[in-house]
């Protein structure tokens, strides 16, 4: 489920940043007529003014139900590290049952730091533990998901008996006063709340990717607007520029290195005053993410 919500986050943020590219592009098109317009999901590699260097920056997904605490724990936490002359995009995932240690709060999950101090903390927390120097973030809210997909006409997949049975049960439970139609084995038109269910157990970005090529500016002005409600972000790179690493990559999206941590084999589950969470070493961490990044 956590490469499924990784590519899912990766894919709000790409349609949200590319729709205000695109909404900008057409205010400002009398006097930038000859400006040539990125493709949401092109191929070319922009040159980085310094080659060499990484950009990082913290992909947060949160998964806070309506009326819950307005930070909510960070469901996901992605170590996004991008080399724009490269052509290259490196995913550092952190589980979020890391057992750390959390400025001014104590030990605790590393998904409590967002909790407890939003993205703030959260930052402090993973720059203090793994010896890191975050200071971006781009946070979403995967419940905004199902606006998005709502703004874009649903989107159509192929979907097995056992997940149509699973997408009704969560919609069902979790979305009791919605009225939808349930899908049904086989080629199915998935709703927004139904769109976040099957994301949970399957791949969803390759649907949406393909949807996202038929929607014209107005559209994506749509999803924009839906999808602006889901995302916050503080990062030093202007949208033009994030939506230029991510869509630059030769190969797309399935292109992009991933890594897990703490790795397999470098952690043990320990019981915290009745508690389960993930034992690390933080200076392996920390030493893992330096090789996966800058190692090759």
């Amino acid at each position: 489920m956590r490469s499924c919500l990784k590519r899912l986050l990766v894919f709000v943020l790409i349609v949200v940043l590319a729709a205000v590219l695109l909404s900008g592009l057409l205010s400002h098109r009398g006097n930038d007529s000859g400006r040539k317009l990125p493709s949401l999901l092109g191929n070319e590699t922009q040159q980085a003014e310094k080659p060499d260097d990484w950009y990082h920056f913290l992909l947060i997904g949160t998964d806070t139900r309506p009326n819950e605490d307005a930070a909510g724990r960070s469901d996901t936490m992605i170590i996004a590290s991008v080399n724009q002359a490269r052509g290259k995009v490196k995913l550092a995932s952190l589980a979020r049952d890391t057992w750390v240690s959390i400025p001014g709060k104590g030990e605790n999950k590393l998904n409590a730091a967002h909790s407890w101090g939003g993205p703030d903390l959260l930052l402090e927390t993973i720059n203090q533990n793994f010896d890191m120097h975050l200071t971006d973030y781009v946070s979403v809210d995967f419940y905004g998901l199902i606006d998005i997909v709502d703004a874009m006409g649903g989107v159509e997949v192929e979907i097995t008996k056992a997940e149509a049975s699973a997408i009704n049960s969560s919609v069902a439970s979790e979305h009791p006063r919605v009225k939808v139609t349930r899908v049904k084995a086989g080629n199915a038109q998935l709703c927004g709340v139904q769109a976040l269910s099957y994301a949970r157990i399957r791949k969803l970005i390759g649907a949406l990717l393909e949807k996202a090529r038929r929607l014209n500016l107005l559209q994506l002005m749509s999803v924009f607007e839906k999808g602006m409600n889901a995302l916050t972000y503080r990062t030093e790179k202007d949208p033009i520029q994030l939506v230029q690493m991510f869509t630059g990559l030769k190969g797309g999206i399935d292109s992009m290195e991933e890594l897990s941590l703490p790795s397999e084999g470098h952690y043990r589950y320990v019981d915290k005053n009745g508690v389960s969470a993930v034992g690390i070493d933080p200076r392996q961490v920390a030493q893992e993410w330096h090789d996966f990044v800058y190692g090759q």
